[in-house]
């Protein structure tokens, strides 16, 4: 059901989509993508990254992996002077991104590159499949033949950006993060963005990949940690890798129906030492809200 809230949000455009205001933009949603209801139930759902990116000067980049119709985009752009390359790798999400973004006014259009690509390390290849609010892959479908594939590596160096200009990787692909962050390893072993990513499994073979990661990103001097519950609530403050695998074992058994149901996934915030007082900063400012 819609609340109250949703419906003064929510204009109809036709049959497949709708419209939701993001600041002072209207962007364009399809039919079935429930950010106005979530957004509208949970009010810190999918809120953290225009605080995190508002500290990120003019001249430097986020990188946006799993742009998916340029929600994000839009609502980082207007709270902060960096650039963003944002990337989506399905073909329906990403002409309503290209759409959302021309809603912008020109100054902003111009600090947002969108690319369509499929990021990894290229050991997960498949189909992108959507249930019309997000995508996910399936790596039982044979992958995109049209599609381009790359690294994080790759991709900035395809685009021409310095490493040095990247002061956030954020990525939100449905339980294949771990090989998105993955890919950035020349990027993580030369600079120091921040990284926060959707930390989801579905199951042991997934959380184990992502354990793997964890294992590199110590080896890469990453050491602080920042955790929020899949509805945008901050659950931990700079935190090391021991909270993180104890939060990834709390959600496990509820995987596994050993536990009641309270949360789905985490979203991490991760920083080197040096980096952590703009990672705290940010988090701070957030929970002013």
């Amino acid at each position: 059901m819609i609340s109250r809230l949703s419906r003064r949000v929510l204009k109809r455009l036709g049959p497949a989509q709708r419209r939701y205001r993001l600041g002072e933009i209207t962007i364009e949603l399809p039919s079935g993508h429930q950010l106005v209801e979530f957004q509208a139930a949970h009010p810190l759902y999918d809120r953290f990254l225009p605080f995190l990116a508002a500290g990120i000067p003019a001249g430097r980049w986020l990188i946006d992996v799993g742009g998916n119709v340029g929600d994000t985009a839009v609502a980082v752009v207007q709270r902060s002077q960096c650039s963003i390359l944002t990337v989506e790798a399905d073909a329906h999400f990403f002409r309503i991104l290209q759409r959302n973004l021309a809603r912008l006014p020109p100054a902003m259009q111009q600090r947002i590159r969108p690319v369509r690509a499929f990021i990894g390390t290229g050991e997960i290849v498949g189909t992108v499949r959507t249930n019309g609010q997000t995508g996910a892959v399936d790596p039982a479908s044979p992958p995109d033949a049209a599609l381009e594939q790359l690294s994080i590596d790759a991709l900035i160096e395809r685009c021409a950006i310095a490493g040095e200009q990247i002061a956030v990787l954020k990525s939100d692909v449905d339980g294949f993060d771990y090989d998105v962050q993955l890919s950035a390893r020349g990027l993580l072993r030369e600079h120091d963005p921040l990284l926060f990513w959707e930390n989801q499994f579905a199951s042991p073979q997934q959380e184990a990949r992502y354990e793997a990661w964890y294992a590199q990103l110590t080896e890469l001097g990453y050491s602080r940690y920042w955790i929020f519950d899949n509805f945008g609530n901050p659950m931990a403050e700079d935190v090391d890798l021991q909270t993180v695998l104890a939060l990834n074992r709390y959600v496990r058994r509820q995987n596994e129906g050993l536990a009641t149901r309270t949360v789905h996934y985490v979203d991490i915030l991760c920083s080197r030492p040096d980096s952590a007082p703009q990672a705290q900063a940010a988090v701070a400012a957030f929970l002013t809200l």
